[in-house]
């Protein structure tokens, strides 16, 4: 997908660089059924375009009924194998998901919701990456912040509960040197970021999965509505 220059109001465009900053994001629309993927692509499996449309969130995907397997959308993947986007430490990045947890996790039936930037998309927790995690029976059902590099994690317990009310923005930035990644819950920092460990050097790409680890997790239980993600390089190409 290309970068558009975007117009200020005095009408000076805003300098394209695609040499210097990255900036790319999907609305999740023109979902392709035949090889299930969407504009940036996408590789999914047990996720679809949503059957319900929200008239606040144009383009949304869900998660279809999940067993004891994983269902997931990841950008670029070849044989159940990540083929990482984004090598940290390049210049500061910052990731975005606009989600909604439609149905939370309870004891039957329970699932793990994990999104963010990483490399697995079993039913393992991540190798390598920065995301939230959730599920009824972590944190007290609280969002976490997670670092993972060489499947050694760091996580950061928040106070913020995650309810099914309405959509949330979750937020992953990473300093340029990527010796630091905080995290926010609609634009507020939680507790217990950043974390400063186990920030992965192995390449990592946008994901979200959903886990179902107890009983069947209904169709459309978690929702992703946006994607979005900035890098500004320390060095241009």
């Amino acid at each position: 997908m290309s970068q558009v220059a975007i117009l200020s109001q005095s009408s000076t465009p805003v300098p394209f660089s695609p040499n210097a900053t990255l900036q790319i994001f999907d609305d999740f629309l023109g979902f392709n059924n035949l090889d299930r993927s969407f504009s940036l692509g996408w590789t999914s499996d047990d996720f679809s375009s949503s059957p319900i449309a929200d008239p606040a969130h144009p383009g949304i995907t869900a998660n279809l009924e999940i067993t004891s397997d994983a269902g997931y959308i990841i950008m670029r993947n070849n044989s159940n194998v990540a083929e990482g986007q984004f090598a940290l430490g390049g210049g500061a990045l910052s990731v975005f998901w606009v989600i909604k947890v439609a149905t939370l996790s309870a004891a039957s039936p329970r699932y793990i919701l994990r999104v963010g930037l990483g490399d697995t998309i079993t039913t393992s927790d991540q190798a390598n990456g920065v995301y939230f995690e959730y599920s009824d029976n972590i944190n007290s059902g609280n969002w976490v912040g997670k670092t993972a590099s060489a499947s050694v994690r760091s996580t950061a317990n928040s106070a913020v509960a995650v309810t099914n009310a309405d959509y949330v923005k979750l937020g992953i930035t990473v300093n340029a040197a990527a010796t630091s990644v905080s995290f926010f819950v609609n634009s507020a920092e939680i507790a217990n970021s950043p974390l400063t460990t186990n920030i992965p050097t192995a390449s990592i790409t946008p994901f979200i999965s959903v886990i179902g680890t107890v009983d069947t997790t209904a169709e459309g239980s978690v929702i992703a509505d946006l994607f979005y993600l900035t890098q500004t390089l320390t060095s241009s190409r």
